[in-house]
């Protein structure tokens, strides 16, 4: 089932490199726009398994428990996955649309305008 998920923000999102903010690190990061699918996709992902109340430290630890002891119920497992593997959730994008859903794309690298005359 494709389910489109539309992310709007009630403060400033940032998505930056990877590079630590430490004292004797480089002061200055880099923007990273649109976020990469990664980031997205570990989002979504982590919000779904808070919905299912899923237990974090367990998690990291290779088992699949909600915050009460309960195991995780199995579509759930089938669909957000394990430590190990990420199970059958996928998505496409990020996209950028405006308030009207129409949407946005960057124009191709290799993509250049001639002049006629």
């Amino acid at each position: 089932m494709k389910k489109t998920i539309t992310i709007s923000p009630v403060d400033v999102l940032f998505f930056r490199d990877s590079k630590p903010f430490t004292m004797e690190s480089d002061h200055y990061a880099h923007s990273t726009f649109p976020p990469m699918p990664q980031t997205v996709y570990g989002a979504l992902r982590s919000a779904a398994m808070q919905a299912q109340n899923y237990d974090f430290t367990a998690f990291a630890q290779g088992s699949v428990m909600r915050q009460d002891g309960r195991s995780v119920d199995e579509p759930a497992t089938t669909e957000l996955g394990t430590k190990d593997s990420p199970g059958t959730f996928t998505q496409q994008g990020p996209f950028i649309a405006d308030s009207g859903e129409c949407l946005y794309f960057t124009a191709p690298a290799d993509l250049k305008q001639v002049q006629n005359g």
